[in-house]
């Protein structure tokens, strides 16, 4: 710094030129720039009192391959409401990423918004089937075409049906399906936790009990971040 400023004054060119000639780029020279004059620090990670603990990684671990279908989202608030662990988010996260338990998304290129239009099934213009609704009292309400989002709930349970519980139980005859159908909506309404609701139950939800839920998770984590700080002060 002193050698550039020197021979600036002296020469008249700018600093910027001579960093040129010296082969020196102009952010490191404006980084050392605005260094000048201060202590030299190292740039390694400094422990901190609210970091993890190794046996709370390893419980984050243990419990993602006890479930390896569920999300890290979900795993957190499940292991929170379990008493197994209390973490944030990005916490799971960053633990599975760093043991390589996250899978990369490679999938197509995604095709939102594009747009599709379903065909007119059969079943659904025939006239028995209009019949039906007739006696029924019901009505025949047609999605939009290049709409999905009107049909996006039901497709996102097709999906979530499909995903948890039929391709994993593999049923052999219509019976054992619906049995493991069965089975899977009982779950999906009172042990399931839904991201769009907060990651609780539907349950919970009809039951008013979100806001409750809610409070307990954060004092489990003002208090494990409590205990980590103490623990750490007693080891030191």
């Amino acid at each position: 710094m002193d050698f550039v400023q020197r021979w600036s004054e002296k020469t008249e060119i700018g600093a910027g030129r001579l960093i040129g000639w010296l082969g020196i780029t102009a952010s490191k020279f404006y980084c050392w720039r605005f260094r000048y004059g201060c202590v030299n620090e190292h740039n390694g990670w400094i422990p901190r009192e609210f970091w993890l603990e190794d046996w709370e990684k390893q419980a984050i671990i243990n419990f993602h391959l006890n479930n390896p279908l569920e999300g890290y989202r979900r795993l957190t608030f499940m292991m929170l409401d379990g008493d197994i662990v209390a973490v944030s988010p990005s916490s799971v996260w960053r633990v599975l990423s760093q043991a390589g338990l996250l899978s990369k998304w490679n999938g197509a290129p995604s095709k939102k918004a594009t747009g599709f239009q379903q065909p007119p099934a059969p079943q659904f213009i025939a006239r028995d089937f209009k019949e039906f609704i007739r006696l029924s009292g019901m009505t025949h309400v047609r999605t939009s075409p290049y709409y999905p989002q009107s049909n996006g709930k039901l497709e996102r349970w097709h999906k979530s049906l499909k995903s948890e519980c039929i391709r994993p139980g593999t049923p052999l005859t219509p019976e054992e399906a619906r049995r493991l159908i069965q089975r899977y909506v009982d779950h999906y309404n009172t042990e399931r936790l839904h991201s769009a609701i907060g990651f609780v139950t539907p349950k919970d939800m009809i039951q008013g009990r979100q806001a409750e839920i809610h409070a307990a998770r954060d004092r489990k984590l003002e208090q494990a971040r409590r205990q980590r700080q103490l623990r750490r002060q007693q080891a030191a």
